[in-house]
């Protein structure tokens, strides 16, 4: 198995991954919670996830020349993990939104110094 190809392949599925999660967001912003009450956001995420993987052709199975005998279940398959890596990546961008809000707040209560301050060209 060649890594450069796994590589890719796991860059691909983040890629789209962070492009459904910014979608499902924005659609949830617009249509409201009236509508995503009978849509919630993982049914949405998967759609999107399985549309995506049949327009670009994603197939995880190709990626590993693994052929199945049903047409478009690896592109389903596809969608469904991208569409499942949608969240984590939700998850890991609002911790790094709260730790830089922390770091913020710890700056300008004085708890920490900037890095200017600290460690910056001045002190040369």
């Amino acid at each position: 198995m060649d890594i450069s190809k796994t590589t890719s392949l796991l860059l691909l599925l983040i890629v789209f991954a962070v492009l459904i999660q910014f979608i499902v967001e924005r659609l949830k912003a617009i249509l409201g919670n009236k509508v995503m009450k009978y849509l919630p956001a993982d049914v949405l995420a998967a759609l999107l996830g399985i549309l995506f993987a049949f327009m670009f052709s994603i197939d995880v199975f190709k990626y590993f020349d693994l052929n199945g005998t049903i047409p478009y279940v690896g592109n389903i398959i596809s969608g469904l993990i991208i569409s499942a890596g949608a969240p984590a990546i939700h998850e890991f961008i609002a911790n790094i939104r709260e730790q830089r809000k922390l770091l913020q707040d710890s700056i300008s209560t004085g708890m920490v110094e900037p890095l200017e301050k600290v460690g910056g060209k001045g002190n040369e």
